[in-house]
């Protein structure tokens, strides 16, 4: 199992973790989103705050244009994603802004 990790210069970020074989720094943020989605073979999704949510939709976003090779995005923490996933179906599915296909993009976890 590779075991890499990307990080870069944010004010808020956490470093790199003890289960890390290779870290990976970049200087400019949107060049670590572009490799983090580029060579992913799947996700899976803890809870987080908004930088989390970010790769999310982005993840989302590039697999749903096709942009990307479709691979798996797991969100971990049933609890935690429930309630947004409600949100997306009861508001912008309903609303007709997000197709109800597209959360079949995610898939839950435990």
């Amino acid at each position: 199992m590779c075991r890499w990790a990307l990080a870069s210069s944010l004010p808020f970020e956490q470093g790199l973790n003890q289960w890390v074989d290779l870290g990976i720094n970049f200087r400019y943020f949107f060049a670590r989103k572009t490799m983090f989605v580029k060579y992913a073979q799947g996700f899976i999704v803890l809870p987080g705050g908004l930088g989390t949510l970010d790769e999310l939709f982005e993840a989302m976003v590039l697999v749903q244009t096709r942009k990307v090779t479709s691979f798996p995005i797991v969100l971990l923490g049933v609890d935690f994603w429930g309630p947004m996933i409600e949100w997306i179906r009861g508001t912008l599915v309903a609303e007709g802004m997000v197709s109800e296909k597209d959360l079949d993009l995610i898939q839950p976890g435990r």
